[in-house]
Parts: C-alpha cells; structure tokens; sequence
C-alpha cells in the first residue's frame, strides 16, 4: 500500500466498498499506515545548518527572508489522511521565524530609510 498514490488507493477502496467485498484487514491495514505516516510527520525534520547559516548571513536583504519564511512556515501534507504538518521541528522553525522577523525589520527599515532620503528629508 505505502507505493500506490493514495488517490488510486482510494479509487480502488470505494470500488470494493461499492461491491461489498472491503476485507477488515485491508481497513486496518489503511490506518497502520496512516498512524505510522503521521507519527513520522509529526515532529519535523531538522533544518539544514548550512541553510540556516545562509539564512542567517544574508538576514540583511530578501535572500534572508525567504529562507526564514521557508523554514518558518513550510508545511507538508499526509498523503493518506490529509492531515497538514510542519516540514521543519520547533527549534528549526523558531530559528525561521527570528530569521524572517528580523530581515523584515531591516527590509522594512532600509526601504524607509532610502524613501526618506529620496523625498528629500533631513535624517
């Protein structure tokens, strides 16, 4: 069951339900699978360092942003149950967020800044 694209393995399930002919095993089968893919789901996976330390340099600019977005907020989805989950632990998805934040806030800050300085307003 784990290498049938979960839309056939449901095409298949509605079909032997129709015919009256879905075996128990084949249910609990169904939701082996389901728990086994969500307790591996469940806690993320740990975010790359060298993706983390990129993220981190470049915290100045969008590079910076869009890492800390991606390691903040990428969520993945069980195939079989449709259940949504974070792709990256909690630590990883912390570390995402000040990375995100902070390039924002300096984004944010730069775009001021040079506004100002364009109109012509003593800083």
């Amino acid at each position: 069951f784990n290498d049938w694209d979960p839309l056939m393995l449901l095409a298949a399930e509605n079909e032997l339900k129709e015919r009256q002919l879905l075996p128990d095993e084949i249910a609990a089968r169904r939701q082996a699978i389901i728990a086994n893919e969500n307790r591996s789901l469940e806690h993320g996976r740990e975010a790359s360092a060298a993706g983390l330390a990129i993220g981190w340099i470049c915290i100045i600019g969008v590079l910076g942003m869009i890492i800390g977005y991606h390691y903040a907020f990428s969520r993945t989805i069980n195939p079989y149950s449709g259940e949504k989950f974070y792709v990256y632990d909690k630590a990883s998805r912390e570390n995402g967020r000040y990375v995100f934040s902070i390039s924002l806030a300096i984004t944010i800050i730069f775009v001021l800044y040079k506004t100002l300085a364009w109109l012509g307003h003593p800083l």
